[in-house]
């Protein structure tokens, strides 16, 4: 039986090597990929890429935050890896979390909606 192969947009960080071993993953399993790497905040993802239709959207350590008319373009889910609990929502939650003494700290995975960092839990990492 052959399993499908699914067409994905990866949006991560460039020059990350945790990017660089999230993409190697997901090669190995066949799928076709988009990938856009971001590298400052604020970065635009670029216009050819906001047409993009497809299985899923993955969001790893981007600057980017993904417009809703692309989000909803992935039909089985969006799916945002990030760095914090969800006590620390946007960017920055590592320096919070040190500064308040936090005893734990971990990462989230995450439906993603409009609204940032606000969509559905998946797993939490602590």
């Amino acid at each position: 039986m052959k399993l499908k192969t699914n067409k994905v947009l990866f949006i991560g960080r460039k020059d990350c090597h945790y990017t660089d071993i999230a993409i190697k993953k997901l090669k190995s399993f066949g799928w076709k990929l988009n990938i856009f790497l971001s590298n400052s905040r604020n970065q635009k993802i670029p216009k050819k890429l906001l047409n993009w239709k497809g299985d899923y959207i993955f969001s790893f350590r981007s600057y980017v935050i993904i417009p809703n008319d692309l989000l909803i373009k992935a039909s089985k889910a969006s799916i945002n890896f990030h760095p914090s609990t969800p006590k620390y929502r946007g960017s920055g939650g590592i320096n919070f979390a040190l500064y308040n003494n936090d005893r734990e700290f971990g990462c989230t995975s995450h439906l993603m909606k409009e609204k940032i960092d606000n969509g559905d839990i998946i797993l939490v990492n602590k």
